[in-house]
This record gives C-alpha cells, sequence and structure tokens, in this order.
C-alpha cells in the first residue's frame, strides 16, 4: 500500500495547471459531464465535500497513512501548491 496519496476533486479546471504535475499516486473525481479517462465520476452535489467523503467510505480499508485532499485548482488557498504537497509528505508532519 502506498503511504502517500492525492485526492482531488476537479468540474471543468486544466489538468495541466496542477493534475498532471504531481507526482505522487492520485485520484481524480470529477462531477462534470466531460470526464478525463482516469478520472471517476461522481454526483455534483456538495462542491468538494461530496468527493472526499466518498473516497474516505470507499477506501477506509486501504487509507493510505497521508492523503492529502485538494481542489484541481488550490490557487486561491494555497500559493504554490506543489511545494506545499512536496513539503509536507517529506517532512514527515502530513
Amino acid at each position: 500500500m502506498q503511504d502517500k496519496h492525492v485526492v482531488a476533486v476537479r468540474y471543468k479546471e486544466d489538468r495541466d495547471k496542477l493534475i498532471n504535475k504531481i507526482k505522487y499516486p492520485i485520484t481524480v473525481y470529477n462531477a462534470h459531464p466531460e470526464l478525463h479517462r482516469t478520472e471517476i465520476k461522481v454526483p455534483d452535489v456538495g462542491l468538494e465535500v461530496y468527493p472526499f467523503i466518498y473516497h474516505i467510505i470507499e477506501n477506509y480499508d486501504s487509507l493510505p497513512e497521508y492523503t492529502i485532499f485538494a481542489q484541481a485548482n488550490p490557487d486561491e488557498h494555497v500559493h504554490e501548491f506543489l511545494l506545499a504537497i512536496e513539503s509536507t509528505f517529506t517532512s514527515g508532519y502530513g
């Protein structure tokens, strides 16, 4: 089992902005009708909260030690998000 994982929620955001740049295992949930082949379809309810809770429930028995939950475009909340992921996963704080 991987001990580090990223869960991202996407609607129409550009995958090249963040998702395609993450070097850790990633699960992407999407409520938009047009899905990328690697994304998991979820209902368009509850913004990003629904997919986060769905992921926890569906993977409860196999959750990694560290999981970062994020929007596909987190720039409004965290600047230098890729750096934040890297420092979180490598600092040992999680």
